[in-house]
């Protein structure tokens, strides 16, 4: 009777082992240029921690997004005054707050974080110097509850989940990229004057390197899958070890900051210039995709979905490019400037036109429901299980949606 036992255990491994040999692990048996969710332990406790969603700015959720195409409540932002702008890119954290700068809203201080319930109601509002009346870089929040802020007051201050202010620190310099947190929780941004830094959780200057002499609203610091390379934006496209070397950089068209920010995609490939240019992780040019239709990418932030498919927009419409970078698709609408494309888990892409309509499409490009907005929305929406967050300016109106 043991031997039969031994014999029957014998053969079970045997047929394990070469099940192995031959690949066949249903569990490591994915398709050609699938993207894993990489994990992030300092922001994933977050459905939504940074501007375009991930430290490698996918623009795609972990989670479904609206299905219905219905607003779930509208909630007018208080302001004081006649001069009214815009919102930064929404996060959430990981109690469902939803978090998110609204500037040019009172003559002083000019901006305000606010900190909202999943249902609607405003917790708390922290207000935010900004001597020009608007903020430089969106919001970003660590999986343990500390949002970061930045104003073009050159302050970058550290604030608690309950409104209280953590620290505050004052640079030579306001930092006016989209700024990123590493896997350790140190945080990155780039200044106005060129200068990239690297903060402790605690508020100190790690270490500073002068990249460029010219950082903008439209630079970014995106991050490698395993976390020891940055990708700067500013004239060039920088590769920064997380000690601060330049290892690299990438000359790209044109003199002023590259439009859209990077998106890395889980081979630790580039995409930057409005997703058109595909940089291999040594810096080397993989692709670049001319359309001879006449299609013209710009400064829309492409998205990914989990079977390596990007989206980018331009100004007479959105194409869809394979993991290879070969033509998927071609489809005519009308996007309306500078609001990123976003994706959920199963490849639903969102957009907003010229004409205020919220528009889900499926990952062939057809539309699934369009929604009429009061206003126009800037930067890059949220998603979590179900809802996506935004906020729209129409005259002299500033409302913030929940949408389901």
């Amino acid at each position: 009777m043991k031997y039969i036992i031994i014999t029957s255990v014998s053969f079970l491994i045997l047929i394990s082992l070469s099940c192995k040999d031959k690949g066949v692990n249903p569990i490591e048996d994915y398709p050609p240029g699938y993207q894993h969710d990489i994990p992030w332990p300092s922001m994933d406790a977050n459905p939504w921690a940074i501007h375009h969603g991930d430290a490698q700015f996918t623009g795609r959720s972990r989670f479904s997004g609206p299905q219905l195409g219905q607003i779930e409540w509208r909630v007018k932002i208080p302001t004081t005054n006649l001069t009214h702008d815009s919102f930064l890119s929404p996060i959430i954290g990981r109690d469902s707050t939803i978090y998110f700068v609204s500037y040019k809203d009172t003559a002083s201080p000019g901006s305000f974080l606010y900190a909202m319930k999943f249902d609607g109601t405003i917790k708390w509002s922290f207000p935010i110097e900004s001597p020009t009346a608007k903020n430089s870089s969106p919001p970003i929040i660590s999986s343990e509850g500390t949002i970061y802020v930045a104003d073009w007051a050159s302050n970058l201050t550290a604030i608690k989940n309950d409104g209280t202010m953590k620290w505050k620190l004052t640079l030579s310099r306001a930092i006016t990229s989209m700024m990123n947190l590493d896997k350790e929780g140190n945080l990155y941004g780039f200044a106005s004057d060129g200068i990239l830094y690297c903060f402790s959780p605690s508020g100190n200057i790690k270490w500073s390197l002068t990249l460029d002499n010219f950082g903008s609203s439209s630079s970014a610091v995106v991050f490698s899958p395993d976390g020891n390379t940055m990708y700067v934006t500013g004239r060039n496209l920088y590769a920064v070890s997380r000690t601060g070397e330049l290892k690299w950089s990438f000359d790209g068209p044109g003199e002023g900051t590259q439009d859209g920010t990077p998106l890395v995609n889980t081979l630790g490939d580039i995409f930057i210039f409005s997703g058109i240019y595909l940089i291999r992780s040594d810096g080397t040019l993989k692709y670049v995709y001319v359309d001879s239709s006449g299609f013209i990418p710009h400064d829309w932030d492409p998205t990914i979905d989990k079977l390596g498919n990007i989206y980018i927009g331009g100004y007479n419409g959105i194409i869809s490019l394979n993991y290879k970078g070969e033509l998927r698709w071609r489809k005519s609408y009308d996007l309306h400037y500078a609001f990123g494309l976003i994706s959920d888990k199963n490849g639903i892409v969102y957009f907003l036109t010229t004409d205020n309509k919220l528009t889900s499409i499926d990952s062939l490009g057809n539309m699934k429901w369009q929604l009429l907005l009061d206003g126009k929305s800037y930067y890059s929406p949220a998603i979590t299980e179900g809802r996506m967050y935004l906020g729209t300016v129409q005259g002299t109106a500033k409302y913030f949606y929940s949408i389901k």
